[in-house]
């Protein structure tokens, strides 16, 4: 891997768990439509600006993600003298064993510590299956899509399910190695029907392959990125708030291109900041990314920020003041959590908590 791949990743790691909190913040303003005619264009200006930021540019969070976890599951591979990975099952288990630490440790730890904070039994469900996450719309032969069977700490599925796929890649590794360009079209094709409905993780399978099939082949993943992003894209990034809510067959044909041209404006976005800031983005930043992920909603953070500010803005008519109670409230969350893994790092439990092995455990040299 590219250093300046590298980089990219680390940079933004953070960046993307600041959106999902603001996905997670979509319904933090009043939702009662003033009747007054120019109060209410203004409502109605705020709630298509949630939207934007909400919906639509944060709708390709966790398909970058994983694409990134796919790409990353395959570096460090020995390769042949054409660049293509070579599968081994030593490599296989020390990468599962890394992902003990980068995946499960975390979430077993952050979905207790929400039990803690929301006074839950401790059974096992509180780690597989008490929360149903997912939304009702319809695939493309009109089923209604299964909705993903949640932790407590709902937002960490996305966990749960990476380590079960990064466990099946003995499975992945033929079907990208063997199905070349078939794969990819396969894999996107299944995304665009949404089918099987029943499949909670139909949503994050195909992205880990189009990342996992660039590193097999020995594609670097910023470079890919610059090569397929063009200005005509922008016509995607447009058209998403009027594509997005559509369900069923339009959907099917919309949702996969628009999600397409989210990841590469992200990739190229963060691939432009990257080559053209001074600054070397800080390791204890990059780290945060998963308190903030996993804590926002977890812990409660959002909520009471939320409360918080609905104190200072209390629920209004005026659409310029409940749009500050938006943005504030996210932002005032995702400063008090980094603020406090500031001052918990570099400790043992800021790097536990942050899904990094301990140095100790590390191999020397």
């Amino acid at each position: 891997m590219q250093q300046r791949t590298s980089d990219i990743i680390r940079f933004m790691r953070l960046p993307l768990a600041i959106a999902i909190v603001f996905q997670h913040s979509y319904g933090l303003i009043s939702s009662a439509r003033p009747a007054d005619a120019d109060a209410l264009l203004s409502w109605q200006m705020l709630d298509w600006m949630r939207g934007i930021f909400s919906w639509v540019m944060t709708g390709a969070t966790i398909p970058v993600f994983a694409i990134i976890a796919g790409y990353l599951f395959f570096q460090q591979w020995e390769r042949d003298e054409n660049g293509l990975l070579l599968w081994s099952w030593r490599t296989y288990a020390r990468k599962i064993r890394s992902r003990l630490f980068s995946l499960l440790l975390p979430y077993v730890i952050w979905n207790l510590l929400a039990a803690w904070y929301m006074h839950s039994d401790w059974t096992w469900d509180i780690l597989w299956g008490i929360n149903s996450w997912g939304h009702g719309n319809t695939n493309i032969f009109g089923q209604t899509l299964w909705p993903t069977y949640a932790p407590l700490n709902a937002p960490l599925w996305f966990i749960r399910d990476l380590f079960i796929i990064c466990l099946a890649a003995p499975l992945v590794y033929p079907i990208i190695r063997y199905g070349r360009w078939f794969t990819l079209a396969g894999i996107l094709l299944v995304y665009a029907l949404q089918f099987p409905a029943w499949t909670p993780s139909i949503y994050l399978m195909p992205w880990f392959i189009v990342g996992a099939w660039l590193a097999v082949f020995g594609k670097d993943l910023s470079t890919v990125a610059v090569k397929l992003w063009t200005p005509w894209l922008w016509i995607g990034i447009c058209l998403s708030p009027i594509l997005l809510p559509l369900e069923g067959v339009w959907l099917g044909i919309a949702k996969p291109l628009i999600m397409f041209h989210l990841c590469l404006f992200y990739f190229r976005s963060a691939t432009w900041i990257v080559e053209h800031k001074p600054w070397k983005t800080p390791e204890m930043l990059s780290r945060a990314s998963v308190p903030v992920y996993a804590g926002h909603m977890g812990l409660g953070v959002l909520n009471t920020a939320a409360g918080w500010v609905s104190g200072w803005i209390p629920d209004t008519s005026c659409a310029w003041l409940l749009g500050c109670r938006y943005f504030l409230a996210p932002t005032l969350c995702i400063v008090l959590i980094v603020a406090v893994f500031a001052i918990l790092y570099p400790s043992i439990l800021a790097t536990i908590l942050s899904g990094t092995k301990p140095s100790f455990l590390q191999k020397k040299g």
